[in-house]
């Protein structure tokens, strides 16, 4: 992105206004709001702004080196793009933009399930850099065919989704003029018309469907065949028998995310996890859980040798840093590559990988950290905390 965007959109918050207004209510309601009273959106959140950081400066230090290393993958930087369904609902083909902007950035992005664009067309512009988002489907063969399908295309690393038991009561989304299941209405028409990018945008693209669900329904399926199938196989509690059969089918790295308590970390670790993934899915799911950043400060003293994977709440490199210095490996972001595409268009996501690089670059060079490795930030003095 340019100078000029760069001083007009400087931090990830400064985006929100205009995507906003750029994205019809029932987009902006699925993506920006969660669950009963919401106050663990605004926790989760506030949790990263509790952490104070201590500095180093007085010694000789060159251009900090960001790199990092996860399950055996080296990245440019600690973050990548999170799952979300239904992604080119909030922005039309957004995951194309975010594939490429995986390629050329050098971080990994992580397609969901229902993700609105067939993985083998995703993987491909990716280059390398996708992972894979399961949940364990009601219906066993496409649960199968799913894992079967993104070891076809090169993934590397599957990553299972435990944290929707059931099918969650986002309120807002609803009184916002999303219908259960997605079938379109005449609201839906009224708002998209207030967004004529967003809706000339999706007219070129086709409506969005659940498309990887596709092989799985007669070819006479209709959208509301597809929405009536997603809600029968979504929205349920993998097993842990489901898990290991998956475990034994996938040759790759196999990441269990929505872990948040001691139990679940070693349930998952002995399924075979070679990673935990520490969320509380963005507060979408439950109003009363802990906030993603105090889980992780429990569950790194007990699981010291574990590799730790965080989301939820981040929204700045400064929280990358934080993240990183109470114990993640890694850190994934869901929301902010949204504000970008919404209010910037196709190379919004590229600018949001700009700002959280700045913020992360300026923070380090501030804080006195040359690296990301655990021995130095082991090093780095911390104050407070999230309890």
């Amino acid at each position: 992105m340019s100078t000029k965007t760069m001083l007009r959109y400087p931090r990830i918050q400064d985006l929100i206004p205009r995507a906003r207004r750029r994205m019809p209510g029932f987009a902006w309601g699925y993506l920006e709001h969660g669950q009963s009273r919401e106050t663990r959106l605004a926790e989760n959140i506030a949790v990263f702004d509790r952490v104070t950081l201590g500095q180093s400066v007085l010694h000789d230090m060159g251009a900090p080196d960001t790199g990092t290393e996860v399950l055996g993958q080296r990245f440019a930087r600690p973050f990548g793009i999170a799952p979300v369904g239904l992604t080119s609902m909030m922005w039309p083909d957004g995951e194309h933009h975010f594939a490429r902007v995986a390629r050329e950035v050098d971080l990994p992005m992580v397609l969901s399930t229902v993700a609105n664009v067939p993985l083998e067309k995703v993987a491909p512009e990716a280059g390398g850099k996708m992972w894979f988002q399961l949940y364990a489907t009601e219906d066993r063969e496409a649960r199968f065919d799913l894992v079967r399908r993104a070891k076809a295309v090169g993934v590397d690393t599957l990553v299972i989704t435990i944290d929707v038991p059931v099918t969650s009561r986002r309120e807002v989304a609803s009184i916002s003029g999303l219908p259960p299941r997605g079938r379109l209405t005449a609201r839906m028409v009224a708002q998209a018309t207030l967004c004529p990018d967003w809706a000339l945008r999706t007219l070129k693209r086709g409506r969005p469907d659940f498309v990887n669900f596709r092989p799985y329904l007669p070819d006479t399926a209709s959208f509301e065949d597809m929405g009536d199938f997603a809600a029968r196989n979504l929205g349920r509690r993998a097993t842990p028998d489901e898990i290991a059969e998956i475990r034994a089918l996938w040759p790759g790295k196999l990441v269990i995310k929505g872990i948040l308590s001691e139990a679940d970390a070693r349930a998952a670790l002995d399924l075979g996890a070679d990673a935990l993934w520490v969320s509380n899915h963005g507060a979408r799911q439950n109003d009363a859980v802990l906030p993603s950043l105090t889980a992780l400060q429990k569950l790194r003293p007990r699981f010291p040798d574990a590799c730790l994977i965080l989301d939820s709440g981040l929204r700045s490199g400064l929280d990358v840093l934080r993240a990183l210095r109470l114990g993640a490996d890694f850190v994934f972001l869901g929301r902010p590559w949204f504000y970008g595409l919404a209010a910037l268009g196709p190379r919004g996501a590229a600018h949001v990988a700009d700002i959280l690089s700045a913020e992360l670059d300026h923070a380090m060079r501030q804080l006195g950290v040359a690296d990301l490795s655990k021995e130095t930030l082991a090093k780095l003095p911390v104050h407070g905390g999230t309890d």
